[in-house]
């Protein structure tokens, strides 16, 4: 992996890096689940519902994961920062919907 430089020389912040890095996966994530959640499986087909709903409960794993590592790496400020925009508001409160298997 090669290293960039900004225009003035300087190596980038490394934490705000892996920042987007973190948000750009969490964004991949809830794509993800987004179309999983959108396919109609029929109620009498109970394994491949329940393959959905394990599918589901990693993803949301994998999701917990990504912002862990966000509070190990980034700074309080510039947490506080990315979660004060209206879209990453929308985006907090779309990961926190429960997915059920009642369809």
């Amino acid at each position: 992996m090669e290293m960039q430089l900004e225009a003035n020389g300087q190596v980038p912040d490394t934490r705000k890096t892996l920042h987007k890095h973190f948000q750009l996966a969490n964004e991949n994530y809830l794509r993800i689940l987004m179309k999983v959640d959108a396919v109609e499986i029929p109620s009498d087909r109970t394994e491949a519902r329940q393959s959905r709903k394990a599918l589901v409960v990693k993803l949301h794993g994998q999701m917990e994961a990504v912002d862990k590592l966000v509070l190990k790496c980034v700074p309080e400020t510039t947490q506080t920062a990315a979660t004060a925009t209206p879209s990453e508001q929308q985006t907090s409160s779309d990961q926190q919907t429960v997915y059920s298997d009642s369809r």
